[in-house]
């Protein structure tokens, strides 16, 4: 008898006994280990739980994090210095592990294209507030390492959150998952400022602004298919943020009204961008289910459109064409009834999908 592989990990292998009786499983200790967490989750958060905990252990109260980078001393010893390392730190192991590719890039663009508005009016909010910013108040060089500051924090944070855990995530869940697995952690992650000064209603208010521009940030990778546009838009953002604060008074009473509209419209921009997100993400899923679905496993009446053209089916085998039942499912026809010199017996040659509509895609 022939040999056995094994069929959707049932876990037989080995030789069929003469009296056709099943083959022996095989030994525990010889099958393939299979672990409780697939591996690809645990990379792909490792990242986000290493730098939790080190942010855990680091945070004081007395740190003042709402004052973080608003004078030079701050920005280079408590946004800088820290940024650059952890920056390094995760473009080492995204090299290590070799997943810059899946990582930097999509392998497609998202749709539809409407929802690029979300991370278009983000960008827009973030240049409205630059006119309010009191420039005069720190010196050239101040403004221009905040700004390398806030790109080595675009730089971390987005290729921790949709770099690493979204490759992590893709490989196992679906791309609605994805999203909200990475929009709410990215979230969730804040947190920490808690504990290093920041009151704790305004961290719960950034934690759920948090995972709603981490949307945001979602569609702009997406749209782009490419890291480095989350990256640019989240420095871009945390640069005006910052140095709005860095004035000796950032509301001052000619831009209350400007400020409360431009709250307001963020407000309702992140609502768009959750919404447009989940639109995304369900149709990403809904495209790879049809494809999924109907390319490996085409019509009996496509199948035999094939075989009955001129040279395909083998005549005298029934009619023209004819494939066995019980056997479409998984692709193959019954030994025989494919015409000899188009590939393995019963095999349908890939020239021949293109006469398939259900394999057209």
């Amino acid at each position: 008898m022939t040999d056995l592989a094994p069929i959707g990990g049932s876990g037989w292998s080995g030789t069929a006994s003469p009296g056709g009786s099943p083959p022996e499983p095989e030994p525990a200790r010889a099958r393939r280990r299979r672990w409780a967490v697939p591996r690809s989750l645990l990379v792909g958060t490792a990242p986000m739980v290493i730098f939790a905990v080190v942010s855990i252990i680091r945070a004081r109260p007395s740190d003042k994090y709402q004052s973080v980078g608003t004078t030079l001393p701050s920005v280079i010893h408590q946004l800088l210095i820290p940024e650059l390392i952890t920056a390094g730190g995760i473009a080492v192991i995204v090299t290590g592990l070799g997943w810059w590719p899946i990582v930097w890039r999509d392998a497609r663009r998202g749709r539809p294209t409407w929802t690029v508005l979300a991370p278009a009016l983000l960008v827009a909010v973030a240049v409205a507030r630059l006119p309010l910013v009191d420039w005069h108040a720190r010196s050239a060089r101040y403004y221009l390492l905040l700004a390398l500051g806030t790109l080595l924090v675009g730089v971390f944070e987005e290729t921790m959150a949709r770099g690493v855990l979204l490759a992590g995530l893709r490989r196992r869940l679906p791309e609605v998952w994805v999203w909200a697995i990475s929009c709410a952690a990215f979230g969730l992650l804040h947190f920490v400022n808690a504990l290093a000064g920041q009151p704790l209603g305004t961290t719960v208010v950034q934690v759920m602004f948090a995972a709603a521009f981490g949307s945001g940030l979602y569609l702009a990778r997406r749209l782009s298919r490419s890291l480095l546009a989350p990256i640019l838009i989240h420095g871009f953002w945390d640069f005006g943020g910052i140095a709005l604060l860095a004035g000796p008074d950032p509301i001052r009473p000619n831009n209350v009204v400007l400020l409360g509209l431009l709250g307001l419209a963020s407000f309702a921009i992140l609502i768009l961008c959750i919404v447009a997100g989940a639109i995304l993400a369900v149709r990403d899923d809904r495209d790879r289910r049809r494809v999924q679905r109907w390319r490996p496993v085409p019509p009996l009446g496509d199948f035999a459109a094939v075989f009955a053209a001129p040279g395909v089916g083998a005549p005298g085998v029934g009619a023209p064409g004819v494939v066995t039942s019980g056997v479409v499912a998984s692709g193959v026809v019954a030994s025989g009834v494919g015409a000899p010199g188009v590939g393995a017996p019963g095999f349908v040659p890939p020239a021949a999908w293109d006469s398939v509509p259900a394999m057209r895609h």
